[in-house]
């Protein structure tokens, strides 16, 4: 017997690219894109 049943392709397709989404850690924003910060505003 057959362990998986009544599952569709692209049910299995996006249940795949949604744990490579959830499994995969950001990335780090590259360095040379960054502006420096030019003042620091006080907290209200």
């Amino acid at each position: 017997m057959s362990a998986v049943s009544a599952v569709s392709m692209s049910d299995l397709l996006a249940a795949g690219a949604a744990a490579v989404a959830v499994s995969t850690p950001p990335r780090l924003p590259d360095p040379g894109l960054r502006e420096p910060v030019r003042e620091h505003r006080e907290a209200a």
